[in-house]
């Protein structure tokens, strides 16, 4: 594991950035979870820190994959995150998720 100062920009204080090996799984899993962020997220200042953290997965996703939007593995993920995401911010709108992802048409898990 490697640790480097994280470049500064206007809007993205100094942090430290620790590079770490994970799967092409969990590197899908997070950058998904920051589109889904990303999309709905109005607030300047966390809309922003989320735009950033995309920008260094970005390199790694298209590495590995260049045209991963499309791939079906990573749509499908996409979608679980999605309903996760709805559950976790209104569990009104959906009792389980289980029933969220009947909706959004998850084959695999519904």
């Amino acid at each position: 594991m490697t640790s480097e100062p994280a470049a500064e920009n206007s809007e993205t204080p100094a942090s430290t950035i620790v590079h770490i090996p994970v799967s092409i799984g969990e590197l899908w899993d997070k950058y998904t979870i920051l589109l889904i962020k990303q999309e709905r997220i109005h607030h300047h200042e966390k809309r922003s820190q989320v735009e950033y953290e995309l920008g260094q997965l970005r390199p790694f996703m298209t590495n590995i994959e260049r045209d991963y939007q499309s791939h079906p593995a990573f749509v499908e993920l996409k979608h679980v995150n999605e309903c996760t995401h709805v559950v976790q911010v209104d569990p009104v709108l959906s009792s389980s998720i289980s029933d969220c992802l009947r909706v959004i048409h998850c084959p695999h898990f519904s």
